[in-house]
């Protein structure tokens, strides 16, 4: 998946604008890198949210949320539905959610899947 994704990389200059209180007729030029939004996100198969992008675009409103605080940590469940069909680990990531449903996870659960606390502590029960 490239970063960020495709609906922030077209609305992302103006929505960077609005979200600074300025106006989208002149939009601030993109920055040549950006900061990832999960954790070792091509490494691990449950990579963890780092930055959330909200966008309400009734209200032209752009939310930031920063989820490297806080006690709970979200993880991104179910990967290869993100990954392109030509990716080279799409067969393994697809492999790992099968393991994830014979767990009970599924994917109409997900938003509502264990944090990475509760996912470790279902690990290393007996």
């Amino acid at each position: 998946m490239s970063y960020p994704p495709r609906l922030c990389r077209v609305c992302r200059p103006p929505l960077r604008q609005l979200a600074r209180g300025g106006s989208h007729q002149d939009p601030p030029p993109l920055p040549q890198s950006h900061p990832p939004y999960y954790k070792d996100y091509e490494r691990f198969p449950l990579p963890e949210l780092l930055t959330r992008i909200k966008i309400d675009l009734k209200r032209l409103f752009v939310t930031v949320i920063d989820h490297t605080t806080g006690s709970e940590h979200q993880l991104l469940f179910f990967k290869e539905r993100f990954l392109s069909a030509a990716h080279p680990d799409r067969k393994k990531m697809a492999r790992y959610s099968d393991k994830l449903r014979k767990l009970g996870l599924r994917e109409e659960i997900i938003g509502y899947g264990p944090s990475k606390e509760q996912w470790a502590s279902m690990m290393n029960a007996p």
